[in-house]
């Protein structure tokens, strides 16, 4: 049996979402991630994601639980970076893959890449 965590970030959605779908294809058993990141601030003192954006994303995240539930599954939330939380939760279920949409910003290639060693 083929476990896959699959870590959702900016695509909270299930429909259009190709590697949703590759992951999909690959698992026997799938378990849909999202990681809220720990608050964090930018060089300038304010805060990296706003009130308003903090609360979007958990309202798209309880309509993804919602749909993820009426399938027969569940989100699973955590806090923290990718590289910190994913190595413990894949090794936590012995997922044998872990997959996520590409995003290309500073921060999440950085914990891309600690994630892939």
């Amino acid at each position: 049996m083929r476990t896959i965590l699959y870590c959702f970030r900016d695509d909270l959605r299930l429909h259009d979402n190709p590697a949703l779908l590759a992951a999909c294809q690959q698992a026997d058993r799938l378990l849909p991630v999202w990681l809220t990141p720990a608050p964090a601030w930018s060089d300038w003192g304010f805060a990296r994601v706003g009130e308003r954006r903090r609360a979007f994303r958990a309202s798209a995240a309880t309509a993804l639980d919602a749909a993820l539930r009426q399938r027969g599954s569940r989100l699973i939330v955590e806090q923290g970076s990718m590289a910190a939380t994913l190595p413990r939760l894949a090794a936590a279920v012995h997922a044998d893959a872990v997959y996520c949409e590409d995003i290309a910003t500073p921060e999440e290639m950085d914990d891309l890449a600690v994630c892939r060693t």
